[in-house]
């Protein structure tokens, strides 16, 4: 299980969607849980960051924008990917009524944008779960297992906690994780990302990303910088000469 966080408007999902257009060049079977965007939204990011275009195309197309939007679309419509855009979720229905569909059965990797949209009922007892830490231990140990037993990586996305704002240094850290015990627990990676810009408009970092490996169960720790181009949704890695 791969967590994912940050402040809102750093644009992790910007991010997560960046990687998953990795993942269809590569012929992986995706999932993608979207809480936040209709499936029409999700679309339309994929196609546009796919077709490497200016967003401000999507007013005043040329036709060089147009070429290169259909070319995306084609490749997008041959790539094996499920988009479920429900509002919330409940995680026992997510086990027991949409996993098993043998279309699921497939998948390489799961997406979920993001954990706080989940909802937990007890099964067959209608309690319902209503304490932050009742409802994040019950859906992290079922995401944990989930990903035990069908053997696929499961990249969560998750907000940190606002406090970090007032830091003098806003980047987070795993106490920051909302709340922190149950995702740290269970996370076997947990990546933050962070943008100076977006605090710092004077910032030496503009336009440069971090993302923070906080925990690594299989590897090394640390931080690595990508370039941040927010006009094309793009995330890219910087390359030394």
């Amino acid at each position: 299980m791969y967590i994912l966080a940050s402040r809102p408007g750093i644009d992790r999902g910007t991010l997560a969607m960046n990687m998953m257009l990795k993942m269809m060049d590569e012929g992986k079977k995706i999932a993608y849980f979207s809480f936040e965007s209709t499936m029409e939204q999700v679309m339309t990011t994929l196609l546009l960051m796919k077709a490497k275009v200016d967003t401000k195309a999507v007013i005043d197309p040329t036709e060089e924008d147009l070429a290169a939007i259909e070319s995306a679309a084609n490749e997008i419509a041959g790539a094996d990917l499920i988009v479920i855009d429900e509002a919330r979720l409940d995680i026992d229905e997510l086990i027991e009524n949409i996993l098993p569909i043998p279309e699921y059965q497939e998948r390489d990797v799961i997406i979920i944008d993001d954990i706080q949209f989940f909802t937990a009922v007890i099964p067959d007892t209608n309690y319902v779960l209503t304490s932050r830490d009742e409802i994040s231990g019950y859906i992290c140990r079922n995401l944990k297992s989930i990903a035990k037993w069908r053997n696929i990586p499961i990249i969560v996305l998750s907000q940190v906690d606002r406090e970090v704002d007032q830091r003098d240094d806003k980047r987070p850290a795993l106490t920051d994780l909302k709340p922190a015990s149950d995702l740290e627990y269970y996370a076997d990676v947990v990546m933050f990302l962070y943008r100076d810009d977006h605090y710092n408009k004077d910032t030496e970092l503009r336009g440069i990303a971090e993302v923070i490996v906080a925990k690594n169960l299989w590897g090394r720790t640390g931080k690595c910088n990508l370039v941040h181009i927010p006009d094309y949704m793009a995330f890219v890695t910087i390359l030394r000469s």
